[in-house]
């Protein structure tokens, strides 16, 4: 049974959102370190070349061992691999789909789902927590200050930039019961401790479960399966997700259990389009796991022991299920946007931070719509080309521009107007002028002489590679003598 949400739940929401969205006085911040803690730097770890894909699934986010590589950034070395856990870490489009192009058809929805059927629980802030971050992502749609303006230096196969522009779908809380464990399709969940009270899995859902209940619940609500719509499948605490009918004690790749080693394949979060088969090629989703903080386990999903919301498994959930948005659209079904060796904008930046702002225990390093979050950085091409060692990002800085004055001012005599332009995120692609607002030809600068004394404006825009654009406007005079 599917329960969509009335006004009334709507509002409840909403009101767990403001209580999640804690307020908290400013403080001077404390920085951490840039570059992060990947996977590929675990002293556990084999050192060869990492890839986030497997067959359909994308956007695998690996666990990072505890004991070696703790839960928090750390400084590395400065070659690609340490810092990237890629030697290659430019992207390339792949000739396939992307999400949020003028034929998408411009914005992407933004649905999550809630599978809670009966003798399962999931709190109201937590599911609140997803609607609220939800909301605030569409409602800073275009601006240049958070995470998710990086997706807008992506093209399509025929270089249209991405349109960053997000809408959130209404929340379903899906009743359904699971399927039996029994089915020969089914995984039987791995036993032991995986949370901080030492519980663990009651539940276990393969990823074709999942593909087929997503897209019953879309058909069941006349909601579209297509490259412009995103569901995100939230699953409670206690509920194991594996690829296959093979748990991780048989060899297959699941969440975080006392089966997850170094090889075994272990994940914390990923996202993918339906097989074509059983469900619409279609169909794009994320699957974010119960966010599990404080396990016993060695290895975790957490980064930096920072809650912002007070709820920390919601933080531990949002920074995966943030990573697994900014891959999908990017990269939706594997043909899109990533390096030689199949890693997204995410992978290319798991447990990387930047700079977190840390108040009692619930630092952020964003500020969405006036909500904090502590969401990881994403890879962005044209930082990187500027200075391979900034790679990730948490924002888009738009070009800086100034406007300076040079000749005397004079009547007849030539009056020149030049742009200095810089930027931290990508070079600059083209100069715009107006003088006294008609067009006019220039580049880094422009010239002009006048007649008579008078006051003019000389304007600019100026354009990035990735098509943000800065204006900056000079008024000045014109004496006679």
């Amino acid at each position: 049974m599917l329960v969509s949400p009335t006004r009334r739940a709507v509002a409840a929401i909403g009101a767990a959102v403001a209580a999640v969205a804690l307020v908290v006085a400013p403080v001077a911040p404390s920085l951490a370190s840039a570059a992060g803690t990947n996977r590929a730097m675990c002293p556990s770890t084999t050192g060869q070349q990492l890839s986030s894909a497997q067959g359909r699934h994308l956007g695998i986010i690996y666990p990072r061992a505890s004991a070696s590589c703790g839960v928090a950034p750390r400084s590395v070395g400065s070659d690609n691999m340490a810092r990237y856990g890629s030697t290659k870490p430019q992207l390339k489009i792949n000739g396939g789909d992307v999400m949020g192009t003028p034929s998408q058809p411009g914005d992407v929805t933004l649905t999550p789902i809630f599978w809670v059927p009966s003798g399962t629980t999931m709190s109201a802030d937590y599911q609140a927590g997803f609607a609220g971050f939800d909301s605030a992502v569409a409602a800073a749609s275009g601006q240049p200050s958070n995470v998710f303006a990086l997706q807008a230096q992506y093209t399509d196969a025929r270089g249209r930039h991405l349109a960053y522009r997000f809408t959130a779908g209404t929340p379903i809380v899906d009743t359904q019961a699971f399927p039996s464990s029994r089915l020969s399709a089914s995984c039987q969940a791995d036993t032991g401790a995986v949370y901080s009270d030492s519980s663990g899995y009651t539940a276990c859902l393969t990823d074709d479960q999942i593909a087929t209940e997503i897209a019953r619940v879309a058909v069941a609500g006349g909601l579209p399966q297509d490259r412009a719509h995103l569901y995100a499948m939230i699953t409670p605490r206690g509920v194991e997700v594996c690829f296959s009918s093979k748990n991780g004690a048989h060899g297959g790749q699941c969440t975080l259990s006392s089966s997850t080693t170094d090889t075994s394949g272990g994940f914390c979060a990923y996202h993918e389009a339906g097989n074509g088969v059983t469900v619409s090629s279609a169909l794009t989703y994320t699957v974010i796991p119960y966010g599990i903080v404080g396990s016993p386990l060695a290895y975790s999903c957490e980064g930096p022991a920072q809650y912002p919301s007070g709820n920390a498994a919601l933080d531990v959930a949002l920074s995966s299920y943030s990573h697994e948005v900014a891959e999908a659209v990017t990269d939706p079904a594997g043909n899109g946007w990533h390096d030689v060796y199949g890693n997204e904008n995410g992978d290319l930046c798991n447990s990387a931070f930047g700079t977190v702002t840390s108040p009692s225990g619930q630092g952020y390093n964003q500020v969405i719509s006036g909500s904090r979050f502590l969401l990881q950085q994403e890879f962005s091409n044209a930082a990187y080309k500027l200075d391979p060692e900034e790679g990730c990002q948490s924002a888009w800085s738009p070009p800086e521009v100034e406007l300076e004055q040079s000749g005397d001012g004079m009547v007849r005599r030539r009056v020149t107007i030049s742009a200095v332009a810089s930027s931290s995120s990508a070079k600059v692609a083209s100069y715009a002028w107006t003088m006294d607002g008609a067009p006019v030809a220039g580049k880094a600068k422009v010239s002009a002489s006048f007649k008579v004394p008078g006051v003019h404006t000389a304007a600019v825009t100026v354009t990035d590679t990735a098509g943000w654009t800065t204006t900056r406007s000079l008024t000045f005079s014109i004496r006679s003598r």
